[in-house]
Order: C-alpha cells, then structure tokens, then sequence
C-alpha cells in the first residue's frame, strides 16, 4: 500500500475543491435563475414565468447533482490510475525444475 504525500493531498484536495466551486456556481446560478423567474411570475396571471422558472430550476438542480456525481466519478479514476502506477511488478514465474514441465505443473490450487 502507497501512503499520499501529505503536499501531494492537499493540492489534491484543492483541486476538487475547484471543480466543487465550480459546480456549485454554475448550478446555483441557473437554479437562482430559475427562482427569480418563477417568483416574478407569481405576481399576475403569468403561468409561463412559473413553468419556465420551475425548468430553469430543475435544470440548475440536475447540474449540482450531476457536476457532485462527476467529482465521485473522479475519485475513484484517480484512486484506480495511482494504484496501477504504483503497483509493483509480477513476480516472475519459478524455473521449471526438470526439461518439458512448466512451472505450474506440480503445483495445487
């Protein structure tokens, strides 16, 4: 098992803390957005700015669930990616011990 830097996590962790803001600004607008244009519609007769604010919402809603996915997503690639760099090499298979039997013959498993 590898242990992570200490210098190595905290960048790590900046990093998804970018993408985090990140998701969270775009997703947010759009959400803000959406609840804007639907209060607005409230005060007359206007269903449209209801349905339109109500969709501008979902949207901005799906955008954080999906962007909060994504970084999940990411974690787990990096994690994967860095355990197969680090892995060390196979070991390499025993000599057979008499000419025309593999190594593996004798053995049980």
């Amino acid at each position: 098992m590898t242990a992570v830097n200490v210098v190595d996590g905290v960048k790590y962790g900046f990093v998804l803390l970018g993408y985090f803001i990140a998701v969270f600004v775009l997703g947010g607008a759009i959400f803000g957005i959406g609840l804007a244009v639907s209060a607005g519609g409230t005060e007359g007769n206007s269903v449209g700015f209801v349905v339109v604010g109500g969709l501008l919402a979902l949207v901005g809603g799906l955008v954080i669930n999906a962007g909060l996915f994504g970084v999940l997503y990411k974690i787990v690639a990096d994690g994967v990616q860095r355990g197969i760099e680090t892995a060390s090499e196979p070991a390499t298979p025993a000599e057979p011990s008499e000419p025309g039997k593999s190594a593996t013959q004798g053995e049980h498993r």
